[in-house]
């Protein structure tokens, strides 16, 4: 599964820092997003999404070294949490829910940004997320 977090994303504006805005929905970046995550957790594989192949990047740290701690901070959630982030906040009481799905969705987001920003060569981004009840932490 390729991932691409540009095709996801509406291009807003460029500022006077050449820093470039992209406009994103959640129920877009969400869903996809947890799907990668559960196939690479699942596959045991390092997602090329994440890969660091930028310039500046320190030539001692291998490209994978960042990729490498999303999927650790991926695999702390509880497992459950990946299919409670995909249903609506209102759906939850429980506070162990609630903290376990905002977690999830939180790792999500910055995988999506980390993915979004290796794809566009680590140069300056900024994200505007849309206003969506279902996703909100």
């Amino acid at each position: 599964m390729a991932f691409d977090a540009k095709k996801m994303t509406k291009f807003l504006r460029s500022d006077k820092d050449k820093r470039e805005w992209y406009e994103v929905v959640p129920s877009k970046i969400y869903p996809a997003t947890v799907e990668r995550i559960k196939q690479v957790m699942k596959e045991g594989v390092l997602p090329k999404e994440l890969l660091d192949h930028s310039l500046d990047r320190d030539p001692m740290v291998a490209p994978g070294t960042g990729a490498m701690m999303y999927v650790r901070d991926a695999r702390q959630v509880n497992v459950s949490a990946w299919e409670w982030a995909l249903q609506p906040r209102s759906d939850f009481t429980k506070a162990e829910q609630i903290g376990a799905r905002a977690l999830a969705l939180e790792i999500a987001r910055r995988w999506f940004t980390r993915a979004l920003h290796m794809q566009m060569k680590s140069e300056p981004i900024g994200i505007v997320i849309t206003k969506d009840e279902n996703y909100r932490l």
